[in-house]
Order: structure tokens, then sequence, then C-alpha cells
């Protein structure tokens, strides 16, 4: 079975995701601490220590009231992603988690839609909407197994996040937005980032605290 980073090439940071996969049969559900499967942060950038206490500190900081209130993103207070088109990247602005969050999105941007893909395996042949969303928030730490997007309705904390934002309808669609950029599947299409709009009706905003 083939691994989604295998889809994707040239020097994209997709190509580390196999080692951050967690195994989907480990116990738990929903948010949880991110495993000590994470690699070593690279010189430039902050401890995991330091850059975990400065998210959480954001989430206890963050006034909350009007994300929880509008289901819509504002992220005009965070630096957005640089979009090629295909890949997003993050800067060194943005919050370790959130480069895994976006490592593992981008090793899925060329796979197809699949129809309950991911579910079984995490490493699948396609993905569709919560498969993919459980590919990476596995494989950034959040999560230990893949969910429906029944369950993603319980995903985390209601209300918008300050760089990341989980919208569900359950049982019908989830995707998410980063920093305004919007990881999607749909038009016949697997997961890929899109820069279009969509409309929010109907759906449910869950967030991760401090990011």
């Amino acid at each position: 079975m083939p691994n989604p980073a295998e889809h994707a090439h040239g020097s994209d940071p997709s190509e580390a995701v196999p080692n951050l996969i967690v195994d989907p049969t480990t116990a738990g559900e929903g948010l949880v601490t991110p495993p000590g499967l994470i690699t070593a942060l690279p010189p430039a950038r902050r401890s995991r220590r330091r850059t975990l206490l400065s998210i959480l500190s954001l989430g206890l900081l963050t006034s909350s009231t009007s994300r929880r209130n509008s289901p819509v993103p504002n992220y005009s207070q965070v630096p957005g992603l640089y979009f090629d088109g295909k890949y997003a990247y993050p800067t060194g602005y943005h919050p370790y988690y959130l480069h895994r969050i976006i490592q593992c999105a981008n090793a899925l941007v060329n796979m197809p839609y699949k129809f309950g893909g991911g579910h079984a395996s995490l490493v699948d042949t396609g993905y569709d909407c919560s498969g993919s969303l459980s590919y990476v928030l596995c494989g950034a730490g959040f999560l230990r197994r893949p969910m429906a997007s029944s369950e993603f309705g319980h995903f985390g904390q209601a209300g918008t996040g300050l760089y990341l934002t989980i919208y569900v309808r359950p049982g019908k669609h989830v995707f998410m937005t980063v920093c305004g950029l919007r990881f999607d599947t749909g038009d016949g299409h697997g997961p890929r980032w899109r820069n279009t709009p969509r409309s929010y009706e109907g759906f449910q905003a869950r967030r991760i605290p401090g990011l």
C-alpha cells in the first residue's frame, strides 16, 4: 500500500511525514497531547517545550469570545502562509505544531478522493474529507486514531482558532482552514489546499486550544 508522501516530489516538506504517523489502533480518541514521536526542532527554531508553552499561553490569553460567536475565520492578526498553487508553506512566525499540521497536509495533495479512505488505515490509496483530516491530525500528534465527520463535532473546543479552524457538519463534511487557506476535498478531487471561497453555512467551528 503506497505511502502518501511518495506522491509528493521535489523538496517539499512532506518528505518527513512517514515518521510521524500514529498507530490508529492505539487506544484513545479526540484531542490529545502531542506524543514524543514528533522529531526535534531544526536548530533555528525554538524548543518544543517553549513552543508548546507559547501556544498554550495564546489559548489562555487570546480573547476568544468573538471567535466563538462567528463561524467565519478571521486571520487578520496572524501571518499568512505561502501558497504556490499546490503546497502550503509556513514561516518562522508560525508555531511549531502548525508546521507539522501543514507538513502532513502537504503529503496528501496528490492523493485522489476515496470514500472511506484513511479510516481502515491512515496510509491509504485515497482519502475522503474526515480521513484526510485524521491523517493530518494523527501525524501532527493531536489524534490517536482516525475519526469520522460525526466525531469531529466533538473534537477540541467550540469556536474558531487563531491559526487553524476545523469546520464540521457532523455526518456530512469536514475541512480545515489554516491562516486563511482551506484544506478540503470536493469537486471530485481528493484533499487539496484551496484559496477559493466557500460557504460556511451549517458548519460548526472547532479549534485546538492555542492554535
